[in-house]
């Protein structure tokens, strides 16, 4: 954005920033649905061939680091926070990073949080957007956190 250019305000309930909301509360991991969606990517071998899993790094089957991305549908139908938004009728996605911390097995049952961690408007060509930042954690059956996805939703 050039200096001297005003960004513009968009009115919105500010109190739900930074507020952890949970969304899913259990989630069963199973070996075909990291397999599928391993093939789905094109993965590795090592991601979706038992045997070539066992011979990798981590002794057997984990998921892809993109993994937790598979749930982000649950989220914006739902789940979370309301903004109470009155702009824009066009959600666009912006945008993923994902950072993991513990490898997802079969098995495993995921419990997942969200919460808003920025809004911010900026103005293009097309006009102003409003830029939504989610921060959503996955946490295991030990309660260890195994990834972080910070998506960027879009709305004009």
């Amino acid at each position: 954005m050039a200096l001297g250019v005003a960004m513009p305000e968009v009115d919105f309930d500010r109190t739900v920033i930074g507020v952890e909301y949970p969304v899913i509360e259990a989630l069963p991991v199973t070996a075909q649905l990291m397999i599928d969606f391993a093939r789905v990517l094109g993965e590795d071998p090592i991601y979706w061939d038992e045997e070539a899993a066992r011979r990798g790094r981590y002794g057997g089957l984990v998921a892809v680091p993109t993994f937790c991305t598979l749930f982000n549908f649950r989220f914006v139908s739902g789940g979370g926070p309301d903004l109470k938004f009155p702009y824009g009728t066009q959600t666009l996605e912006g945008g993923q990073s994902v950072e993991n911390y513990v490898p997802i097995r079969p098995g495993d049952t995921l419990r997942a949080t969200t919460k808003i961690k920025d809004v911010f408007a900026k103005t293009g060509r097309a006009g102003t957007m409003l830029f939504i930042m989610h921060e959503d954690s996955f946490y295991n059956q030990r309660g260890e956190k195994v990834s972080t996805v910070i998506r960027t939703l879009i709305r004009r």
